[in-house]
């Protein structure tokens, strides 16, 4: 038996986190500030890791180019990304990768492909953050 795909909306209720709000979705183009953004002692630890986000973002397109025959390259980078964002400050994008990452262990391709739009949508706002603040 196939268990039921997760949503997004799932993970949420699943780590009592906040839902995802218009501020924060895909079709909002305002920078995503990490929650440590106004940390003068945490910039020295942000600014490398923003530096490496469109890199990541291009990354996870390609690898959601072998959707949906091969899962493996988004689920490794939905992980990694997972890892690492909500330490830096950036929890939405976590639950995205989460939810990336629960999707591709389940099989299901049409959320696996929402879900990296969703994902790739917030990590190209936090690029964006990180431009606005170098550029």
């Amino acid at each position: 038996m196939t268990p039921a795909p997760i949503s997004l909306s799932d993970v949420i209720s699943l780590t009592d986190a906040e839902p995802l709000t218009e501020a924060n979705s895909l079709t909002e183009a305002e920078p995503l500030r990490s929650e440590f953004a106004d940390d003068e002692d945490f910039a020295v630890i942000l600014e490398p890791y923003l530096a490496g986000i469109d890199a990541k973002i291009q990354a996870m397109r390609e690898a959601a180019e072998a959707l949906p025959h091969d899962r493996e390259p988004v689920r490794d980078l939905a992980h990694q990304i997972k890892g690492s964002a909500g330490g830096y400050g950036f929890p939405q994008v976590t639950e995205a990768a989460w939810a990336t990452l629960v999707a591709c262990k389940q099989g299901d391709a049409a959320a696996v492909e929402a879900n990296v739009e969703e994902l790739l949508g917030l990590m190209s706002r936090m690029s964006a953050s990180c431009h606005a603040t170098t550029g």
